[in-house]
């Protein structure tokens, strides 16, 4: 009741249009502060918090309720608070940006440094108010307790289906701190059961801080093989299942990170190749990925695949694969009518593409090999000596559960 009396006299307030590509330049004011409107654009700034929301105009009331945010990107249903922004405008037809112009609540400051413009809020203010579907503080799901036993749950999707999904909370989760989460998908005809077992995110030995959820795949698969299920879009059922676990859970937006084998693992490449996807989710680990590309499986040329991909930024991404994998081999090959990328050429161009020039070859016990790119080791591949087509538990002394949740703890939004 709270939250709506709150939306009720937001919208009250508010003073001009906020439908884009109309509402560019317009200013929106709500109580102390007004915000100017730009449509396709993207600021450049630092963000504060990132959030679902149903609308531009949601994200502009997240901004609003916080004394820290000075401005916002929005896309689809991403919203990118900012605690501070610059000058610089990047052209992005799907994104919408605002700026705070004026307010009379927060201290805003203005510093030069070459041709750039800094706006920094105020640093005495309340914690950040992914407010409006926030579930920080809010009760966990009926029979649900930190290190307990995993449930089953279910949303209705957009499109009218039941999907179901995993739940796990984790030994250290407190409903008064954001916790991050991780999504594991699973390999084509398995299903959440069994993903939750391959990657033992649910086990407490294994990971201690992380929500993990497994969603079950329509129809026992995913988004972006050549068996999919058509029109239909995985990548909007995990939006919308994000966004229903935002309104129960207190999950720190800025380290929502994807795992999954197989097919699972290939629909985790689909995910960091969608702008919206790779816009709201940190860091992405495949396992024995199926990165179907569309490609015509004659003259199949593994090494030279046209990679079709689209993120947002330049992202951090880890693949470990088998190079005996009989169903998606290492060196690629045609499979189900396709053409696959041999997963050397895969995971090299996710290191052209974020122009992560450096890289280096490591040797491993029993043979391993470990690949990076980048500076930081932004994009990561082990070739797992005499693995086959399984998920990596013990396999010659490597698990890949805890190697994938180290990767995932030096990245965040």
């Amino acid at each position: 009741m709270k939250k709506q009396l709150i939306l009720a006299a937001l919208l009250l307030c508010v003073g001009a249009d906020v439908t884009c590509p109309s509402a560019d330049g317009n200013t929106w004011s709500v109580s102390d502060r007004s915000f100017r409107i730009r449509c396709g654009v993207n600021h450049a700034g630092v963000v504060l918090s990132t959030s679902l929301t149903h609308s531009f105009e949601d994200c502009l009331q997240l901004c609003s309720l916080d004394s820290r945010c000075v401005g916002i990107n929005h896309s689809g249903s991403v919203c990118h608070l900012k605690s501070s922004i610059d000058d610089t405008l990047s052209i992005a037809s799907k994104w919408s940006a605002a700026s705070l112009v004026a307010s009379t609540r927060s201290r805003k400051t203005k510093t030069r440094s070459s041709t750039k413009t800094t706006i920094t809020a105020s640093s005495t203010s309340p914690l950040p108010t992914s407010s409006l579907i926030s579930g920080c503080g809010a009760s966990l799901p009926k029979g649900m307790k930190p290190g307990g036993p995993s449930q089953t749950f279910s949303i209705i999707t957009a499109d009218g289906r039941n999907r179901t999904y995993i739940l796990y909370i984790p030994t250290q989760y407190a409903s008064s701190t954001p916790s991050p989460l991780i999504f594991g998908f699973h390999g084509l005809g398995a299903n959440s059961h069994d993903i939750e077992q391959q990657t033992r995110f649910s086990q407490s030995k294994v990971n201690v801080d992380h929500i993990a959820v497994y969603p079950d795949g329509w129809e026992h698969h995913w988004e972006g093989a050549p068996y999919s299920t058509p029109k239909l879009s995985d990548v909007s059922f995990v939006e919308q299942l994000l966004h229903h676990l935002q309104g129960q859970l207190c999950i720190d937006t800025r380290r929502v990170y994807a795992t999954g084998h197989s097919n699972g693992g290939g629909f985790t490449g689909t995910l960091a190749c969608n702008p919206s996807a790779s816009n709201f989710i940190a860091a992405f680990a495949a396992h024995s990925g199926a990165f179907y590309q569309a490609t015509k499986p004659s003259p199949c040329q593994s090494d030279q695949v046209l990679i079709r991909c689209q993120p947002s930024r330049p992202l951090p991404f880890m693949e470990i694969h088998g190079d005996k994998d009989p169903q998606i081999p290492y060196l690629g090959g045609v499979h189900n009518g396709e053409c696959m990328p041999s997963v050397p050429h895969y995971v090299s161009e996710w290191g052209i593409r974020n122009k992560d020039t450096e890289n280096e070859k490591v040797q491993l016990p029993q043979g391993n090999v470990r690949y990076t790119w980048g500076k930081k080791d932004r994009v990561v591949h082990i070739m797992v000596k005499g693995l086959d087509h399984s998920w990596a538990n013990q396999f010659h002394n490597f698990t890949a559960g805890p190697v994938i949740l180290d990767f995932f703890r030096k990245w965040s939004l």
